[in-house]
């Protein structure tokens, strides 16, 4: 398991504060869990729910969110099968 951050982006196309956007790399351990087809909804859905429940702030950094609806995008990308030694 891991995560890895790719890239971070602003918005310069408001008159408030800049929004910011991360692009993000989660890696998950192989297992009959992880392996499922709706996995990739499932955590988009935890991810949300953690936010709401921090009172949309991310994890315990400083970092927070006007709203947690729409702050974590849609998923994508497939899930690579690695094999170690083979």
């Amino acid at each position: 398991m891991g995560a890895k951050v790719n890239n971070i982006y602003t918005s310069r196309n408001s008159n408030i504060a800049s929004p910011v956007f991360v692009n993000m790399t989660v890696q998950l351990a192989e297992s009959q869990e992880t392996l499922r087809p709706p996995v990739k909804q499932d955590l988009q859905k935890h991810l949300t729910g953690v936010i709401q429940r921090r009172s949309n702030n991310i994890g315990s950094s400083a970092l927070w969110v006007d709203s947690p609806n729409g702050a974590v995008s849609q998923i994508h990308g497939a899930f690579v099968h690695n094999t170690i030694g083979t």
